[in-house]
């Protein structure tokens, strides 16, 4: 298939007399300002709370030609106030955010292949994950077909930790955590009202040893189905079903593990909305010896879940204990108001409890780990730059103490002020 669009693409390129060139300039400039007094782990009673500044600072170049080829430079240096010196003439943080090339046809058929964002449906496994300030990105061969009413990806990752002269192990420490990966998405445009897509994931994570140099891979698949339902302009349901099986790594254990998401908006009017639902991620239990084979936590591999079960980034973001893999299930319910065209307002309640069993010995927990209310704020100061705030409160109990550590009679909460600009500082077309 690819030699195919290779071939019909210069076919195509070369009945080209005349070209059209593009070439458009970009940065991106978003300092943000934390206050963390109970961010993705608890405080306990007598820790401080934490205060800082980060920064992402970014310059994107685009090309694109009127034969279908286009390609792209993404540099960024992310860091926070005061981590270099004034005088700074050693540290180099610069690195390369995104750098590929991309052959389409007008047919639809494209191939797209070297540092590239891979983001998918609402970002549950594949996300460029743009909260964090450095975000994601992967090496990548992608090639598929594209048209208006259908989306047909096959994309291939390869990974090593430097060049060899023979060998090629391996090891997740030194760069990107898996060794292979590939990855089929369907998305059908066809329906009205309606847009299912379909994903299969196939990661090889490597393991072995390192002083022997013995390696092999235990392949984790995660397959499933993102369904958008949308009957009136007003209202639109969206709901994940997906199961993952293969191998767990370092031990000799088979996965079965599930996720079951459901969310529901409506439009009351311009100005309000309302935004409801519930995700489900299976967990293993805890201190429970039940006679299972099977390994039953899943795995949200490198999807984007900030905010997904509250900004403060309680579960799922960030680990429980080790040796706790407890899944979570989380219920909200959220309101929005746009009083004027450029400023949005949220409000978003979470009630999050365990979805496997918690067991402490001389203890009665509950799987309840507690619930978060969130506000957030975005206004548009001017074009193409944006006012961001937020503040959170989690109010957890005895359970969250044990699987995460803290103290839930201690307040716990988080804010963050940032600014976005985000212009187009050049554009030429010849």
């Amino acid at each position: 298939m690819i030699l195919c669009i290779f071939a019909s693409f210069f076919a195509q390129a070369q009945s080209q007399e005349e070209k059209q060139n593009q070439f458009d300039v970009d940065i991106n400039i978003r300092p943000r300002a934390e206050y963390r007094n109970g961010f993705k782990t608890p405080l306990f009673k007598d820790e401080k709370s934490a205060t800082f500044v980060n920064q992402r600072s970014r310059l994107s170049l685009q090309y694109q030609r009127s034969d279908n080829l286009s390609a792209a430079l993404s540099l960024q240096n992310v860091s926070v106030w005061g981590e270099y010196p004034i005088t700074n003439v050693k540290n180099n943080n610069v690195a390369i955010f995104e750098a590929w090339a991309q052959f389409k046809t007008d047919e639809g058929l494209f191939v797209k292949f070297g540092r590239q964002v891979l983001n998918y449906d609402d970002g549950r496994f594949l996300s460029g994950l743009d909260w964090h300030q450095a975000a994601r990105s992967h090496d990548a061969l992608k090639f598929g077909y594209q048209t208006t009413d259908h989306q047909l990806d096959l994309m291939f990752a390869y990974n090593q930790d430097e060049e060899r002269a023979s060998g090629g192990t391996y090891y997740g420490a030194f760069g990107v955590p898996y060794k292979t990966m590939q990855t089929l998405y369907y998305q059908n445009k066809m329906i009205a009202g309606f847009t299912p897509s379909f994903m299969f994931i196939n990661v090889g994570l490597e393991e072995g040893n390192v002083a022997t140099g013995e390696s092999k891979l235990a392949n984790m698949q995660t397959v499933g189905t993102n369904l958008i339902y949308k009957p009136i302009s007003e209202f639109s349901l969206q709901g994940n079903v997906f199961y993952q099986m293969g191998k767990r790594r370092f031990f000799d254990e088979k996965i079965s593990a599930y996720m079951l998401t459901l969310r529901g908006d409506y439009n009351v009017s311009s100005k309000f909305s309302l935004n409801a639902g519930t995700d489900y991620l299976s967990g293993e239990d805890h201190g429970v010896i039940n006679g299972k084979d099977t390994y039953n936590a899943f795995n949200t591999l490198y999807g984007g879940y900030h905010a997904r079960f509250g900004v403060m980034d309680m579960v799922i973001a960030s680990p429980y204990r080790a040796g706790m893999n407890l899944g979570v299930w989380s219920k909200f319910i959220g309101v929005n108001y746009r009083p004027i065209f450029k400023l949005n307002l949220g409000l978003t309640y979470f009630h999050l409890s365990t979805a496997a069993d918690v067991y402490d010995s001389g203890s009665d927990l509950t799987s309840n780990l507690g619930s978060e209310i969130d506000f957030l704020l975005d206004y548009d100061i001017m074009k193409n730059v944006k006012l961001s705030f937020g503040y959170a409160t989690f109010f957890g109990t005895p359970t969250m103490d044990f699987v995460k550590g803290g103290d839930h009679k201690v307040w716990q909460d988080w804010a963050f002020l940032s600014v976005t600009v985000n212009p187009r500082v050049f554009s030429s077309k010849w």
